[in-house]
This record gives C-alpha cells, structure tokens and sequence, in this order.
C-alpha cells in the first residue's frame, strides 16, 4: 500500500514518499530559487557593532576670568563655591562623527582606579547642557550657555550613593541619547552648594583627567553610535 505524508518545508508541500511507486514531483530551479529565499528570509539579522567616538577638545569655562578661553586641556573639572560666586565649568566637544551615525549617546567612564577622581563637597552636582559650538573654536564662560534659559540635559549626582550604583557597572554612566551631528559639544556646571535642598556652604569639586585609547586605561566622556 502507498503511504504519502503531506508537509510543509519552507512554506512549500512536500511529498515523502514510503514505497518505490510513490510517484514524487522534481525540484526545479524556481523551486530550489524559493527555498533559498524563504531560508534567507528566516536567518536573523545580526545587530550592527557599536562605534565609539571620544572627545576632540575639553575646554575650561572659568567665571573668575570670564572672558578667558582656555586652551584644549585632557583635565577635567567642575567647582563651583558656596553662593556661586566662583565657578568653573568645562566644555566637552566631539568633532567629524560621520554623516551615517545613528542612535548617539552620551556615555562617561568613571575613573576605575583607587585616587584617579576627586569628587568632594556637601553636595556635588554637575549639570550638562547641549550647546551649538563651530569645531575648536574659542571657549569662555562669557560665551557659554550657563546664562541662557536651555534646559538641562542631564544632572549628575555625584554623592557617594549614586556613585557606587554607577560602580557596580564597571563605572560606565550612560547618560543621555542625543541626535547625532557631525558636531557635537556639550558644557558642564557644578551646582552652587547652597542652591540645593538643604545646602550648607562650602565647595563643591570634581576633577579627573580625560584618558583615550591607546592609552589606559581608558575614561572620561565619549560617545556611542550605531547601534
């Protein structure tokens, strides 16, 4: 007796075939051209790798000598006194990302090493404002944003508490997605110690220095894209 299981292969009816008088139908080249297709159609696509582009200039912002540009320096820091009277903040600018960047985010490593980041005060906080800023071009607290009613990107906590959740992944702070340019500056501020809830007087500081591959070990600011 002829048995034929009828199933399904690829979308296609198949015939198997249980005896040698079961007559099964040829394969031809549309049909091999189909097969081909719906497995191609079924493999997925693996996610593109990430990019990562790091900082091409870090500039200090100093409002004691407010119409000063600081030359391009790898040190970054942040302070900021009491009432605000003295501060000083930085710029961060990443230059020629490429024209096909998708998906930018603003990323910062913290210092791994024991006494590689100084970070003190009653209550360190560090706002990050975007800014539209020529590549290289001189930067000054008179020029910067601080002044001007932008909203702020991200703030950052700089308290021991939410240092240590950012340390349990390996340091690395993802801050905040960002259309992507082939520009791309941002300018940083310690808040006043007295502007926060509760605040007492003193200084708030943080400071480390900006490390890119191929040194190491590798920290600071940069951003990832493409992925």
């Amino acid at each position: 007796m002829q048995i034929a299981l009828l199933a399904t292969f690829f979308s296609l009816p198949v015939v198997f075939c249980q005896s040698s008088s079961c007559s099964c139908p040829s394969i031809t080249a549309s049909t091999l051209s189909t097969i081909a297709s719906n497995i191609s159609s079924t493999v997925p696509t693996p996610s593109p790798a990430c990019q990562t582009a790091y900082a091409a200039e870090l500039r200090e912002l100093s409002s004691p000598d407010p119409s000063v540009s600081g030359p391009p320096t790898t040190y970054f820091q942040a302070m900021s006194s009491g009432n605000g009277t003295a501060q000083v903040g930085m710029q961060v600018q990443f230059q020629d990302l490429p024209a096909t960047a998708t998906h930018c985010q603003l990323q910062l490593q913290l210092p791994l090493a024991s006494g590689a980041m100084n970070v003190t005060g009653p209550a360190p906080q560090v706002d990050i404002y975007q800014a539209t800023v020529a590549p290289s071009s001189p930067a000054s607290w008179d020029t910067s944003v601080f002044n001007a009613s932008l909203p702020i990107l991200k703030t950052l906590f700089l308290d021991g508490m939410h240092l240590a959740n950012i340390y349990k992944a390996n340091g690395l702070w993802n801050l905040s997605a960002v259309a992507c340019n082939k520009t791309l500056t941002f300018q940083m501020g310690m808040r006043a110690p007295l502007s926060a809830p509760g605040g007492v007087d003193g200084v708030n500081y943080w400071a480390f220095t900006d490390i890119q591959p191929p040194a190491s070990p590798v920290q600071g600011w940069h951003i990832v894209y493409g992925c």
